[in-house]
């Protein structure tokens, strides 16, 4: 069932957090889910770390997301992260964004 989730989630680390709050999931919780660590999934949400495609899909097949609503979360992140900030881009495995 995909999550009721509010119009104002703009960002990856939003749409997680919406996800986990709405399944009133702790972030141990929702790793063990992901089998990964609590701090990985705290990350992810303060946008810390960008998330790895692989990682995004099986997010979305565990809390039954369209892809498209993780894809498109991602692109928003990237286009917001000024370069040089050392964050890799999670669709391109490079430090810069898909146009770049």
């Amino acid at each position: 069932m995909a999550p009721k989730l509010d119009t104002d989630v703009q960002t990856l680390g939003g749409l997680i957090n919406a996800v986990r709050v709405e399944r009133d999931l702790s972030t141990r919780d929702m790793a063990r889910l992901l089998d990964t660590s609590n701090v990985t999934v705290s990350n992810w949400e303060r946008g810390k770390h960008q998330m790895k495609l692989g990682d995004a899909i099986r997010f979305a097949e565990e809390f039954g997301l369209p892809i498209e609503w993780m894809i498109e979360a991602m692109k928003r992140e990237m286009a917001s992260t000024p370069k040089g900030e050392g964050q890799s881009c999670a669709l391109t495995g490079s430090n810069r964004g898909p146009a770049d």
